[in-house]
């Protein structure tokens, strides 16, 4: 898995894919829009914790 570095790197690359997923699949680019916050709200922490709150292997 490659996680970005920083919450705006990894803004802009979900930007890209629902971007390019969006013109093929418009539900798809809708819902990735919707969720786009939610997914990233991890990013808010401080980094040593992005491992715990991401995985779902405890």
């Amino acid at each position: 898995m490659v996680v970005q570095e920083t919450a705006d790197a990894a803004k802009a690359q979900w930007r890209s894919v629902a971007d390019q997923l969006s013109g093929k699949f418009p539900k798809l680019g809708a819902l990735m829009d919707d969720a786009e916050n939610d997914v990233l709200a991890f990013m808010t922490f401080p980094r040593a914790h992005w491992p715990q709150i991401y995985s779902t292997n405890c």
